[in-house]
């Protein structure tokens, strides 16, 4: 029977995956021995630096960090860029999504029901800003970003949360413990390049990082140049980084529960970019990420998914109005806090989903009669008496979205500019800060 190597991909659940070893496997059971994920094989393709990637029987190409997903069975195809392939459905943009995330996905997808095993699917991976040149040129089908999109990138697109993440900074496992501000101070700067969302997240916390700053290509690659470098300080997304030591912001603990509510300034989002018309493939694609099982994927990838749930539990802090301290005794908060478009009462697109995912859980037999409360806040912009007021009005522009649903709030309420998440220090943070909090009670 021929045999072959590979590597394991099932980073973070598989302690083959994390230690990066060459597997041998015969070609015809060529899954990782511990965890029984599909291995992937790579060989030069002689395109240009493209490697092929073989994945569980479906032929991947990868260019830079782009894929091609055949039919299984197939010969993988010579290395046609895949803004030029001819594949049922073409996606481009972020590495963050493009080198695991949504390979997973894709590889769910075709595997239940109906879900076009025998399609191709391109998927390209060159950075967040990529997805709305592609987008622009009508190259891809979808656009992935690490970022939102400019309103100049994002007029007459659709915009889909698809995930949920956050961004740390990473210095070698070895390397005395220490915090972010000393680290930036003595270290050694890896970033990403210029087309890169995750740069970005960079930019806009620590500001346009040295001249003498090493510039690499890929989460993987970053963590890497880190493992290998005592003196090395980067950044990627949470779900890379293994093997390295992640540091968080002082008094900020970066739990899966504050990137779920993103009520940790490292919180990010992730997004999927769709044309004003929409292929039938990218609507049917987009269906299935956004679905329960969809976001189970996004969670086993080590992302976060939007699949709501009830918090463990939860301290009011110290200096918490006594209203809001007392709810803690009542109440169970949900995983998600509803937020709004730029300057706005109106929820923004993620809100309106997430207003869809409250009505199915509150219809679960154990839920039924569970009465929902909501908490506004806002951002330290104005005075205290008209942030109180914005607070309130937007916890009823969620009541009123809620009650289309058929749901009525036992209590709405406003705390203005009280309890931030994030400094109010920058446009992104103090988005953060204006957000209404779901509860329910006991």
């Amino acid at each position: 029977m021929p045999v072959s190597t590979g590597k394991c991909t099932n980073f973070g659940l598989c302690a083959r995956a994390d230690s990066r070893e060459w597997i041998e496997a015969p070609l015809e059971e060529f899954f990782c021995p511990d965890c029984g994920k599909p291995l992937h094989r790579e060989k030069p393709s002689g395109g240009g630096g493209r490697k092929l990637v073989v994945l569980g029987g479906v032929a991947v190409l990868l260019a830079g960090v782009g894929y091609f997903l055949s039919r299984p069975g197939e010969q993988a195809p010579a290395a046609p860029p895949p803004s030029t392939a001819a594949a049922w459905l073409r996606l481009a943009g972020s590495d963050t999504m493009a080198s695991r995330l949504v390979p997973a996905l894709v590889e769910a997808f075709r595997a239940r029901q109906g879900g076009g095993q025998d399609k191709q699917i391109a998927i390209a991976g060159d950075g967040s800003s990529t997805a709305f040149t592609c987008l622009q040129q009508s190259t891809c089908d979808i656009g992935m970003s690490s970022r939102p999109a400019t309103p100049a990138e994002g007029a007459n697109l659709t915009e889909k949360v698809v995930a949920l993440d956050a961004v740390v900074l990473i210095v070698h496992p070895a390397r005395e413990k220490t915090t972010p501000t000393a680290a930036l101070a003595s270290s050694q700067l890896y970033v990403r390049n210029a087309q890169s969302g995750t740069r970005k997240w960079f930019v806009s916390n620590f500001g346009e990082p040295p001249a003498n700053a090493t510039e690499v290509r890929t989460n993987a690659e970053m963590v890497e140049r880190v493992k290998s470098d005592p003196r090395a300080l980067g950044f990627a997304s949470r779900a890379f980084a293994q093997g390295v030591q992640a540091l968080e912001p002082e008094g900020k603990p970066l739990t899966r529960d504050a990137i779920a509510t993103e009520s940790h300034p490292w919180a990010r989002r992730l997004f999927f970019y769709l044309p004003a018309n929409p292929s039938p493939a990218a609507k049917e694609f987009l269906d299935f990420v956004v679905s329960e099982a969809g976001q189970d994927i996004v969670e086993k990838q080590g992302f976060v998914g939007q699949n709501i749930r009830t918090l463990q539990t939860v301290e009011p802090p110290p200096n918490a109005p006594p209203e809001y301290a007392g709810v803690a005794n009542i109440a169970e908060r949900l995983s998600v806090d509803i937020r709004f478009q730029h300057n706005s009462r109106v929820i923004d697109t993620k809100a309106r989903d997430d207003l869809e995912r409250i009505a199915r859980i509150l219809s679960q037999p154990n839920l039924k009669g569970r009465k929902i409360l909501l908490f506004g806040f806002a951002d330290s912009s104005g005075s205290r008496p008209a942030n109180l007021t914005l607070s309130r009005d937007r916890a009823q522009a969620v009541a009123e979205a809620l009650r289309t649903q058929s749901i009525d709030p036992a209590l709405v309420t406003g705390f203005g500019q009280d309890l931030p998440v994030a400094p109010n220090d920058t446009e992104e943070n103090r988005e953060k800060n204006r957000r209404v909090e779901v509860w329910l009670r006991r």
